[in-house]
């Protein structure tokens, strides 16, 4: 038995499927189904039952988890603590975020972290906000930022920003001004969006409701970049917050016009896994995300939110 072999048990166990493991961990489904046997040859008893929609544990199988689960932990743990006593910061930090976030801030915080903490190794994850929250809660990522975050006893979460979505239009190639538009002009225009269950279009959809509008979706898109893309080329309108589009808004290829009543509003959500304890590394960079949000806040570069606290 090793520590690979516990971690692929731990996530086809927790998810409950070898080809949903598989794709999470990037190892091919036949080598992942062949480490879980040479695992039950080694113990001589089965771990799982399999069946046609997935996989359970068998009682074996549930006391291994729990037992692998604080191995792991505590295996992780003393690599962080060990590597972290008297140098630089230093190791390696996952974060996900969800694609409107990202376009606000990343660059801004590599930038920060290169200069601050060199040793330090970010990798980012995009994803809607609630493949974020998954990620977070089976341990894929370090911290988080989300969109509207439900609360659970498997994350730690502080809300950053409140943000509220604006209609993004093309541009004429001149004007940068923010205008305004009322619910009814809304409901007129073609809009391209994201299908359900993406976050965005879930909100969008629960206040229209509310607000007793039919909004008229023309496309469905489920990529940030094909989105815009589709806006500039005058396809469409689409509902964004404006830090998602504040380059393309500053040279005239997009306009933002503010909905009267700022009925569509979101939240920046910060957050990291109860279960598993924050690197010295992950705990700077937690502290750059804070920093940076303030200043690209007071900066003017995320129009349309206010800070939490």
């Amino acid at each position: 038995m090793d520590l690979k072999q516990l971690q692929y048990y731990k996530h086809v166990a927790e998810m409950g499927s070898f080809s949903k493991a598989a794709a999470f961990l990037s190892v091919a489904q036949p080598a992942l189904s062949r480490q879980i046997r040479n695992l039950e040859k080694e113990l001589d008893v089965d771990l799982l039952y399999r069946n046609g929609r997935g996989v359970t544990t068998t009682e074996a199988g549930g006391i291994l988890l729990e037992r692998a689960t604080g191995i792991l932990e505590q295996c992780k743990k003393a690599i962080w603590e060990v590597t972290s006593v008297g140098g630089a910061v230093s190791g390696k930090v996952t974060l996900g975020l969800t694609p409107t976030v990202s376009q606000v801030l990343i660059r801004s915080l590599i930038a920060k972290l290169r200069d601050k903490y060199p040793l330090v190794s970010l990798e980012v994850v995009e994803g809607f906000s609630g493949h974020v929250n998954e990620w977070l809660s089976a341990g894929r990522l370090d911290i988080g930022l989300l969109n509207n975050a439900p609360r659970s006893k498997h994350l730690a979460a502080e809300v950053l920003l409140i943000e509220e979505l604006f209609l993004i239009g093309p541009g004429d190639g001149k004007s940068t001004d923010v205008g305004t538009v009322t619910i009814k002009q809304l409901a007129q225009k073609p809009l391209i969006l994201p299908s359900q269950p993406h976050g965005l279009r879930e909100l969008v959809d629960h206040v229209s409701i509310k607000q007793g509008i039919a909004l008229k979706v023309a496309y469905e898109i489920n990529a940030l970049s094909t989105i815009k893309d589709l806006v500039e080329d005058g396809a469409g309108s689409t509902m964004l917050p404006y830090a998602a589009v504040y380059r393309e808004i500053k040279q005239g290829r997009m306009t933002a016009s503010r909905i009267k009543g700022r009925p569509y509003t979101q939240t920046v959500v910060l957050a990291t896994a109860t279960q598993q304890p924050l690197p010295l590394a992950g705990q700077k960079v937690l502290e750059c995300i804070k920093a940076e949000v303030r200043e690209l806040y007071s900066s003017g570069k995320w129009i349309g939110s206010h800070l939490k606290n």
